[in-house]
């Protein structure tokens, strides 16, 4: 592994109020004065929030008496409810509208909030563990019990290649707010209830439809990448669903990442975080870390999916955030991002999606990380960050599907969106923006990286060949085994531009 600097390019910056960052086929690199969300100190600071705070309430009844302007394709101010800021409504027309709305008053109907607080962009409402969408919504009875302690595997996986010793040491992000925000609310939820993020007319405003609010990307793009299954050398094989897809083509999403084909339970990645630019003047919509557990039903593909997410269209800043995301047919009419449509049970009162990270790796410099694990258990697929269990995706949302019970496929690695709505495909940068090759500390990672088999065993994984489908802008090295520490792990990722 190579632990030469790569040449570094600075970004052409424009300085001024939110300052703006350009660049073809450069590496990204800290450029001016970045504002980054604080979230572990006492104070959190909204970057580019909502000028008033709105309580629960009056968000409620102004979504209620809110009216779309065919005219401009706006909605009126009395629908602002916390969220991404207003000025550049997209949605289509006044049915794609009266959609949206309908979908957050059943979201919120009799839901009783205890308290609210802004983290960055976002609002959060305090709401009873038992009242939460998704519970509603889904008809649960109850709260599932939380997995019991696992252990990650002490050994590599036979034919991975040994890599040397580890590339260096990480420090763990703390990503759980406290404090006070920039309204003086509280951060943090009384006992017994769990901080929802709240969906507005502002945030799905921005889409020109709800379901594309839901999707993954614009376009239905973001779908996750899934290679030609092996050909069953058995009838297990054929039974595990290994012999009855075809994958789908990536158009306008490009992807560097790993898999393996192999009945599991879910498993493990600890992921670097890293602050790409995503530049959507260019086309350039979002980029992302994450780890993919998949299954399928008829064909069609199913899947529980958290990582690390650059997106401003759908999140209102560029900073890299926690999400969470799921689908049960393909992307095709399920699916959302953490709490939109009422799937994503929150367990944690501490933790939660959608929650932006700081400080972030320094390419070059000091490197932070954040584990994820998922874990399907008594019927549910539970997530874990950095050992706290966030919540579960309900077994149910997957109908007779394989992710009702076990997961066929297990991927890791980063994705990019660009070029939507241009005549060329321009991507944004990938990880740290710079060259995966360039390795330990330069370039993004993920390491760590096992699975649960049936019976709940851990299992350093024989992951194939690093599949890169924008060679052009970014490479790969690995996946290599690092020893007890790093185990199983890979780099990725570079400055994007013309894939």
């Amino acid at each position: 592994m190579s632990l030469a600097q790569p040449a570094l390019t600075m970004r052409n910056c424009e300085t001024g109020k939110g300052e703006k960052m350009k660049t073809r086929k450069m590496y990204w690199v800290t450029c001016g004065l970045v504002v980054l969300l604080l979230i572990s100190g006492t104070r959190v600071s909204a970057q580019s929030g909502p000028n008033r705070f709105v309580p629960f309430n009056e968000f409620v009844a102004n979504t209620a008496t809110a009216v779309f302007v065919p005219s401009t394709g706006r909605v009126t101010d009395t629908a602002s409810g916390g969220g991404v800021g207003a000025g550049s409504h997209r949605v289509s027309d006044a049915a794609s509208f009266e959609q949206m709305r309908k979908h957050i008053l059943d979201l919120y109907q009799g839901v009783h909030v205890s308290h609210s607080f802004a983290v960055g962009v976002q609002t959060y409402d305090c709401m009873a563990i038992d009242q939460q969408p998704a519970v509603r919504l889904r008809g649960l009875k109850g709260i599932a019990a939380t997995p019991p302690a696992s252990a990650a595997p002490a050994s590599g996986a036979a034919g991975v290649n040994s890599g040397g010793q580890q590339p260096g040491q990480a420090s763990v992000a703390s990503i759980v707010p406290s404090g006070v925000d920039s309204f003086g609310n509280a951060i943090g939820c009384p006992d017994k209830t769990v901080p929802i993020g709240r969906t507005t007319l502002e945030q799905m405003s921005q889409f020109p439809t709800l379901q594309a609010f839901l999707s993954k990307g614009p376009d239905g793009k973001g779908k996750a990448p899934v290679p030609m299954a092996p050909k069953p050398s058995s009838a297990s094989a054929a039974s595990a669903g290994f012999d009855r897809f075809i994958p789908p083509s990536p158009v306008e999403h490009k992807y560097n990442y790993t898999y393996q084909w192999v009945y599991n339970l879910g498993g493990n990645s600890t992921l670097s975080i890293n602050n790409p630019y995503v530049y959507t003047p260019w086309g350039e919509v979002f980029s992302l870390s994450q780890v993919w557990y998949i299954g399928y039903r008829s064909g069609a593909t199913q899947t529980v999916e958290a990582g690390l997410q650059v997106y401003p269209g759908r999140l209102g800043d560029e900073q890299p955030h926690l999400f969470a995301y799921y689908t049960a047919d393909g992307y095709s009419s399920t699916g959302c991002y953490d709490y939109g449509c009422g799937a994503f049970v929150q367990y944690s009162g501490s933790l939660f999606l959608g929650v932006a990270f700081s400080p972030v790796s320094t390419p070059g410099g000091a490197q932070y990380e954040l584990p994820i694990k998922w874990e399907w258990w008594s019927g549910n697929w539970w997530l874990q960050v950095n050992g706290t269990w966030v919540g579960y995706y309900p077994g149910s949302l997957f109908g007779g599907g394989d992710m009702a019970t076990h997961s066929v496929l297990a991927e890791f690695g980063g994705e990019l969106v660009g070029g939507s709505g241009t005549s060329y495909n321009y991507y944004p940068p990938m990880g740290s923006g710079n060259w995966g090759a360039s390795g330990w500390p330069w370039a993004a990672y993920q390491r760590q990286i096992w699975y649960f088999d049936g019976a709940y065993g851990s299992h350093s994984p024989s992951l194939s060949s690093m599949v890169n489908t924008c060679s052009g802008g970014t490479s790969t090295s690995g996946p290599s085994w690092g020893g007890s520490d790093w185990q199983i792990y890979f780099f990725f990722g570079g400055p994007g531009g013309w894939c």
